[in-house]
C-alpha cells in the first residue's frame, strides 16, 4: 500500500511577501490621501488620479519596491511606473510625441496640397 507523502508547509515565495507589502503601502497611501483603492486601480484617467498614481509610484520606489511590483498594485504596466518615476525617460517620450505631431501636420499639409493640386488640375 502506497502511503501518501508528508507536505511540508513551503515559506512564500519573497516575491509574493514584496507584493503583499505592496498593496498594503498602497492601502495605506488611498487612505492618507482620501482616494479610493478601486479608483487608483481602475481605469479612469481623470488628472487628480493620475496624479495620484505618479505619487504613489514615486513612494513605492522610495519605499524600495522595482516597477513591477508597482505595477501590478496598481494594475498598470512597469513601463508606466518608469514613466513615472524616471524624469529622463518622461522627458524622452515628449520629445518622441512633439516630433511625431511634426511629422503628421507635415504629412497631412502634403495631402491637402496633394488633393489641392488634383482639383485645380482637373
Amino acid at each position: 500500500m502506497l502511503r501518501p507523502k508528508r507536505l511540508r508547509e513551503k515559506p512564500p515565495a519573497k516575491v509574493w511577501v514584496r507584493g503583499i507589502q505592496c498593496r498594503e503601502l498602497l492601502v495605506e497611501f488611498c487612505a492618507s490621501r482620501d482616494v479610493l483603492l478601486e479608483d487608483v486601480i481602475g481605469h479612469d484617467r481623470d488628472h487628480f488620479l493620475v496624479e495620484a498614481r505618479r505619487e504613489f509610484c514615486n513612494v513605492a520606489k522610495a519605499a524600495g519596491f522595482g516597477p513591477i511590483l508597482t505595477g501590478k498594485a496598481i494594475h498598470r504596466s512597469h513601463w508606466t511606473v518608469q514613466y513615472h518615476t524616471k524624469p529622463r525617460m518622461r522627458d524622452r517620450k515628449k520629445a518622441y510625441n512633439v516630433e511625431r505631431r511634426k511629422t503628421k501636420a507635415a504629412d497631412r499639409l502634403r495631402a491637402s496640397g496633394q488633393c489641392a493640386e488634383a482639383r485645380a488640375g482637373s
